[in-house]
């Protein structure tokens, strides 16, 4: 939920806030059904400009349209990293590139993947890990 509050400070931010930030949700497995089934609507009808979401977001539901996926941290393993990146661009919407952004924190394996990117990107999904997890 942090990122969803500074998204949304970000957006309101400044001399002139912008109606973005209404046109952000955030989604988690903790809310009620009616309120993700909400959520997704409003994404599948193009309502929204964002969402920040848990992985809970990509269960059960195929998104089409989406065109960034922001991975805050390593989700500790290359087939998840590639799952959920793999959200981006599938829409017939898409008309570019689509793009994933994983911000690397603290852990050991999270600095590795950043001082070596090369060891997570150019290996195929049944390569042997090189990430000290």
């Amino acid at each position: 939920e942090w990122v969803y509050e500074r998204c949304i400070a970000l957006l309101r931010s400044g001399e002139n806030p912008t109606e973005l930030a209404d046109k952000v949700e955030i989604y988690r497995g903790g809310y009620s059904a009616s309120i993700r089934r909400n959520i997704e609507a409003r994404l599948f009808k193009n309502e929204l400009f964002g969402v920040v979401g848990t992985s809970a977001l990509e269960l059960g539901i195929d998104l089409g349209g989406i065109d960034l996926t922001l991975h805050c941290g390593f989700p500790g393993s290359y087939a998840s990293l590639m799952q959920q990146a793999g959200r981006a661009g599938r829409g017939a919407s898409i008309r570019g590139s689509s793009f994933a952004i994983m911000i690397c924190f603290s852990s050991p394996s999270e600095q590795h993947i950043w001082k070596h990117p090369k060891g997570l990107l150019g290996r195929g999904l049944n390569a042997p890990s090189s990430i000290p997890l």
